[in-house]
């Protein structure tokens, strides 16, 4: 039978768990054998979010969720400003003109 495979990554440092399978099994058995309390926020199978009552299947991986350290939308707007900087200075252009700036010499 495939074990199943508990991840948690943090902070560039993963603990793996590996726990043998059996029938019924469900998320909550297996998370109340970790040898150490571990942070999470939720539990994912494979990616995909799953209760702590889902029975579990031979060689299922386990991934526990930490919070989100940056929001996705805040970190694309920056990536995307840092690219449009770079395509500007890569063609010596300049940085378009502020709203403020705009109307001030109006």
């Amino acid at each position: 039978m495939r074990p199943i495979l508990v991840i948690h990554c943090f902070a560039n440092q993963c603990r793996r768990w590996q726990f043998n399978w059996q029938p019924e099994i469900s998320v909550q058995d297996i998370l109340a054998q970790l040898d150490e309390p571990v942070a999470y926020v939720a539990v994912a199978r494979f990616g995909i979010r799953v209760s702590s009552e889902d029975l579990l299947q031979p060689g299922d991986r386990l991934e526990l969720l930490g919070p989100l350290l940056l929001d996705p939308k805040t970190s694309r707007k920056e990536r995307v400003r840092q690219a449009r900087a770079r395509r500007r200075a890569q063609h010596h252009e300049p940085a378009p003109k502020t709203l403020m700036e705009q109307q001030s010499r109006a």
